[in-house]
């Protein structure tokens, strides 16, 4: 098997700070980011290059035009093109991205060296194996990126349908009646984990700030708690009840929610999640969750929080004085219709991606087989 230095060699060209990359410009700038996020006026390599993130963490992208990069990336680029397609090699080191990460070493921020890269070992393939896979593969992805973008265009649609039935949530340019919160629903907090709960007579499994996401439940790993009969009674879960994050790193996920679906029986939640028990008679619990994690409820939420150490949170009595525009229950049901309809596209969509990424794993696998290690 070749070693790297063989086929490829890195450029000594100047690079550009991190800081100087743009939302909008000409080219493509790379970073030690995992994903492209920025751009620059300005182009420093152009023709097929590989780019490595050398500082913090693994990553590698493919240009075939003009680009720049920051001080943090490596740029390699072929040595002969003839017989060569830099792309195959890019999927190859991505799919085996576990070699890139063993070479970062040292303390604190960790990096990545030349001479550990120059020594990797590629697999030998013949230039139509290599034209034949990179052609595969680009379809595949291309695929799976328009399957992503078919869930963003529903997303949209949604909020669309939001605005279109109920107005601006800020503004209530429709002019709803209103209410309170607390006034159609009951408000609850729920327990708190610490290590004397050993003893507690009752271990039943609870939901925490990873499982609730703004209108999307992460049900893989759910833990469980000790609790004894009275918290059991006043925490346990129903479907259709409303979980709010009261507190969180980062101020623009404060408060977000989501309507427990009653998969987990008996659930219960802790205490940096709220419970919201809708009044149904008054309001849906989807159309009330989807305003609060719309421009009207988050406005509100962010006004309300409390910075403390870093922790950004709210509290129970924030959550009840909460203002809630309320349009008729049959408005507010076309809503839930047009909601519940998306999500079953959704589903299809996310399992034909599943699907598709097995396959696409599984084809990969055949084409490169077992990485060997440097």
């Amino acid at each position: 098997m070749p070693k790297f230095s063989e086929i490829f060699e890195f450029q000594k060209k100047s690079r550009i700070k991190a800081g100087s990359g743009l939302t909008e410009a000409k080219h493509p700038f790379y970073t030690s980011s995992t994903t492209l996020t920025k751009y620059h006026d300005d182009f420093l390599f152009d023709g097929d290059s590989l780019i490595f993130g050398s500082g913090g963490d693994a990553s590698i992208h493919f240009n075939a035009g003009k680009f720049s990069v920051s001080t943090d990336c490596l740029v390699a680029q072929p040595k002969d093109r003839t017989g060569l397609v830099t792309k195959y090699y890019f999927y190859y080191l991505k799919y085996n991205i576990r070699i890139l990460k063993k070479g970062f070493k040292g303390a604190g921020l960790k990096h990545i060296s030349k001479n550990y890269i120059l020594q990797i070992n590629l697999p030998e393939a013949g230039y139509e194996q290599q034209k034949e896979v990179v052609e595969i593969l680009d379809l595949a992805n291309s695929l799976l990126q328009k399957r992503k973008l078919s869930a963003k265009l529903l997303n949209d649609l949604l909020d669309v349908t939001f605005f279109d039935l109920f107005g601006d949530p800020i503004k209530n340019n429709k002019k709803w009646d209103g209410s309170k919160l607390a006034s159609i629903s009951d408000i609850q907090g729920g327990v708190q984990v610490t290590a004397k709960r050993k003893s507690n007579p009752i271990e039943v499994p609870y939901l925490r700030v990873a499982n609730v996401y703004r209108d999307r439940l992460f049900l893989d790993e759910i833990k469980t708690i000790r609790v004894t009969e009275a918290e059991l009674a006043r925490t346990t879960l129903k479907t259709d009840d409303i979980l709010i994050v009261e507190g969180h790193g980062n101020q623009d996920e404060i408060g977000r929610t989501a309507v427990w679906d009653g998969s987990i029986d008996p659930c219960i939640h802790q205490n940096h999640l709220i419970r919201i028990r809708i009044d149904v008679k008054r309001a849906h619990p989807r159309y009330v969750s989807a305003f609060l994690n719309s421009a009207g409820g988050r406005s509100q939420l962010f006004k309300m929080r409390k910075t403390t150490s870093g922790l950004n949170t709210i509290s129970s009595s924030n959550v009840k004085a909460l203002n809630i525009i309320l349009p008729p229950l049959a408005v507010q049901k076309k809503y839930v219709m047009a909601l519940t309809q998306i999500e079953k596209i959704k589903i299809k969509i996310n399992q034909s991606s599943v699907q598709m990424e097995n396959q696409l794993n599984a084809f990969m696998q055949k084409a490169f087989g077992d990485a060997e290690n440097v």
